[in-house]
């Protein structure tokens, strides 16, 4: 690590150190912010500086609506506190423990800093949330990056016919996803099945980091028309080109051997 003067401030500064709005009333909206403090010392100068301007930027979002109850609380993790203060650390200060209950977990969240923004309108949450990241700037990146799975093949996926349709989509996450991890996926469809004369197929994504942890789990149901007996009404309205097509993809998926089904 290369050499990064810490020089926090403190009472001796004429600074009155203020406690965070820890015990806020319960708002009817809020937002949990999770970042990562990118390597380098110039990045941990500007989140040091951003410290010191956070109430201020508090300050000037609050100020649109006064009775709104905006209040924001950050946190800082314990490996970020020894790279961007250095000692004294606080007392009771660790590294998050995944907790289990018999229903729920708490899962350990890797991040440097933690926000939790609650206000009476979601719409300050937003725009509080909006300044925090462009203050932060470059010196920082999401903790959670995942969108959507990158296919290597898209051999579990069926060609283009008419009547394609994404009907729903599922996602559920795990884990949070860092900057620069390599992380693999892998496919298969988990169903197929029939709803108002239409057949599905529901294809799985799982998405594992380097420790083979799983990540996310997302699901598509799609729907193909591919088979004219059993969609009458809808293949009815194909002109003879389009159904000449239909038959040829049918041929096609049909030659397929099951293997190819599952991607990742």
């Amino acid at each position: 690590m290369e050499p990064d003067p810490k020089t926090p401030r403190s009472a001796a500064d004429g600074l009155r150190a203020l406690a965070q709005p820890v015990a806020a009333p319960l708002s009817r909206a809020a937002i949990f912010l999770v970042v990562t403090v990118k390597p380098g010392s110039e990045n941990r100068a500007v989140v040091r500086s951003f410290c010191a301007d956070l109430s201020a930027i508090i300050r000037a979002v609050e100020m649109r609506d006064l009775e709104a109850g905006l209040s924001c609380i950050m946190g800082v993790g314990s490996g970020a506190w020894d790279r961007l203060f250095g000692a004294p650390r606080p007392a009771m200060l660790h590294p998050f423990r995944e907790i289990r209950g018999e229903k729920h977990t708490a899962v350990a969240t890797p991040g440097d800093l933690l926000f939790h923004i609650r206000a009476k309108r979601m719409d300050l949450c937003f725009e509080l949330e909006t300044q925090i990241m462009t203050a932060l700037g470059d010196a920082i990146a999401p903790a959670l990056i995942l969108h959507s799975e990158v296919y290597r093949t898209k051999a579990w996926y069926l060609p283009y016919v008419y009547g394609n349709l994404h009907a729903r989509h599922e996602w559920e996450s795990y884990r949070p996803l860092n900057v620069g991890e390599t992380v693999r996926t892998r496919c298969t469809v988990i169903d197929r099945y029939f709803k108002r004369d239409r057949e599905y197929v529901v294809n799985e994504a799982l998405t594992f980091n380097s420790a083979g942890a799983l990540i996310s789990r997302a699901r598509a149901h799609d729907w193909y028309l591919l088979y004219a007996d059993e969609h009458p009404r809808q293949f009815a309205r194909f002109d003879a080109a389009q159904r000449e097509h239909v038959r040829a993809v049918v041929a096609e998926v049909s030659a397929r051997p099951p293997s190819t089904w599952a991607g990742s």
